[in-house]
């Protein structure tokens, strides 16, 4: 083989290193190229299908909120300001799913539950926009057509963001993944013959597979960042959907604080939380549920709504070192260990009125996804606090009668219905005060409404928990004595009778009694017939006497009335 001179070696080698440096350009802007497109395809189809999805539940979240928010104030021009806040969030939710529409798939299985979501949104805005006009006419969660309407849109409202988390999980993220992935194996490839061909090239392809290489490597780690923060937003988003289930399905505070607890135990595994909340007089703290069930620690010390700093200000605030002196007082306090915390108001119907705090190992600094969730749980579960006292305040205000605080007429006849329905033996006793009238004429109403009240109270004291009694109208009353016989309840009435004469001796009401008449399921399970037997029985115990009490269908109809119109002071059955 001939042997070639210097500058002819010198010119191959510098023919061999360009070549080497074209193929590594080359293919470095081929990869770069591929890299792109598929940046493109994530950034115009890909990524904007999954995040249309997520800015539409957001909104529609946002939108059903408002709505409900309507409910819990009386002032109109709030009312006012929620419903627009309600149309604003139902247009920019149809935006999204236009958006979405934009880039979704045609696969039969994608149109198919876009048409589910759809309709189920029609029944969800035709539920909603009812709302907005019983809000706009002024009605309140008294009215059941309300409560009723209430629940119907929140079932309507979970079944379709249950469609849009099927779209998400079954088509926009796993589509999203496959084009991710894709990219990656494409920057890998590119990554691998770059390598290849630097430790084969010399300085000149060195250069241009180095700047190659950071290009890509750039653009990889900006792709990586990027999947990290959707990550952090998908699971933020499947956090707050998952948490917003669990409290709507709690039908009462107790049943809402259980669902907290097993939330809080997810949340914080490091530490024991509670959560503090106000009494009605917002002038005591008292701890409404803990996580720590084992070691039994010393919880916050703070007694009232202004001894914790976080209420005060209406913040969520941490600390890291406890014995540092811009601690909470609070901290320092309680004793034990020193300890870090993270305190979280609890607002309700817009007031705080309480905090959730949790405690872990001292100079622990708090981690910034375990704060969102806990700031996040607490916003929820105070509106969901909020509702639930609204519903349980109306449905009290709907069933009692508001002079003496006993369950009204239609109250009264659904329990006992329902009782007799069941196939329970009981009493039905019908009272009367005696001579209410004259007491109102020569005392005035004023001590009407004492007489009343007077007895209410007494007849509660008298009975079991398991009876039930209601006013009937005016100063009529009725009680229902459960797994009982006339002679029992007329024994009961009895000591109802003594207790009623010791108190009014000793209190400030003029002096009354009371007379009754019982009826029992021995002689009808008709609850008509029932009260109108004890009415007749009321009414002889009037005719002859009154102070007693009388059993149907046990007494003379033509007996005569005591000639001396002295009310006697024993009764009779």
């Amino acid at each position: 083989m001939k042997t070639l001179k210097p500058h002819r070696r010198v010119m191959l080698l510098a023919i061999t290193l360009m070549t080497l440096m074209t193929v590594s350009v080359g293919i470095g802007t081929l990869g770069v190229v591929s890299m792109k497109s598929s940046f493109e395809t994530q950034a115009q189809v890909e990524s904007p299908r999954l995040t249309d999805l997520l800015h539409l539940d957001r909104d529609l979240f946002r939108a059903e909120r408002s709505v409900e928010s309507t409910f819990l104030t009386t002032i109109q021009t709030t009312r006012s300001e929620l419903l627009a806040e309600y149309k604003s969030q139902v247009d920019r939710s149809r935006k999204w799913w236009d958006a979405y529409l934009a880039n979704s798939g045609t696969s039969p299985d994608e149109t198919q539950l876009q048409s589910d979501y759809l309709s189920r949104r029609n029944k969800w805005l035709t539920g909603t926009d009812r709302l907005a006009a019983f809000a706009v006419a002024g009605r309140t969660t008294a009215d059941r057509e309300v409560i009723d309407q209430l629940n119907i849109t929140q079932s309507e409202f979970a079944r379709m963001r249950s469609t849009i988390d099927r779209l998400e999980e079954q088509f926009a993220e796993p589509q999203l993944a496959a084009s991710e992935a894709k990219t990656t194996r494409t920057a890998n490839r590119v990554l691998l013959a770059m390598s290849v061909l630097m430790i084969v090239g010399t300085v000149a392809g060195v250069g241009a597979s180095v700047a190659t290489y950071r290009s890509a490597r750039h653009q990889h780690n900006e792709s990586e960042h990027r999947n990290v923060e959707r990550l952090a937003d998908a699971e933020r988003a499947a956090f707050e959907a998952e948490l917003t289930q669990a409290l709507d399905m709690a039908q009462s505070e107790a049943d809402g604080f259980r669902s907290m607890k097993l939330i809080l135990r997810e949340i914080v595994t490091d530490g024991p939380t509670e959560l503090l909340l106000a009494d009605s007089s917002h002038a005591h703290l008292k701890q409404v549920l803990s996580t720590d069930d084992e070691t039994y620690r010393p919880g916050c010390p703070a007694l009232v709504p202004g001894d914790c700093p976080a209420i005060r200000r209406g913040t969520t605030l941490t600390f890291t070192d406890g014995t540092a002196f811009s601690a909470c007082p609070n901290l320092r306090d309680r004793g034990g260990d020193p300890c870090s915390a993270v305190c979280v108001p609890v607002s309700v119907a817009g007031r705080t009125v309480g905090v959730l705090h949790t405690t872990r190992e001292n100079r622990v600094t708090p981690d910034r996804v375990m704060v969102e969730r806990l700031t996040e749980l607490a916003d929820r579960s105070g509106d969901r606090i909020g509702v639930l006292r609204a519903f349980a305040k109306s449905q009290a205000q709907a069933s009692t009668d508001p002079l003496t605080g006993m369950l009204n007429r239609r109250s009264f006849e659904n329990e006992v219905s329902k009782r007799l329905r069941e196939g329970a033996d009981l009493a039905v006793a019908y009272c009367d005060l005696d001579h209410f009238k004259d007491l109102n004429d020569t005392y005035g109403h004023d001590a009407g409404d004492r007489a009343l009240r007077l007895f209410s109270k007494v007849v509660r004291d008298s009975l079991r928990d398991h009876d039930v009694a209601g006013r009937w109208g005016g100063e009529e009353f009725v009680i229902m004595f459960d797994d009982s016989d006339s002679s029992t309840a007329a024994a009961a009435l009895d000591r109802l009778r003594q207790h009623l004469s010791v108190t009014v001796a000793g209190g400030s009401t003029p002096a009354f009694t009371a007379s009754f008449g019982i009826a029992d399921t021995s002689m009808t399970n008709d609850l008509e017939e029932l009260v109108n037997m004890a009415d007749e029985a009321l009414l002889h115990a009037k005719k002859t006497g009154r102070n007693k009490t009388v059993i149907a269908g046990l007494f003379d109809p033509d007996e005569a009335i005591d000639g001396s119109g002295v009310e006697p002071a024993e009764s009779t059955s």
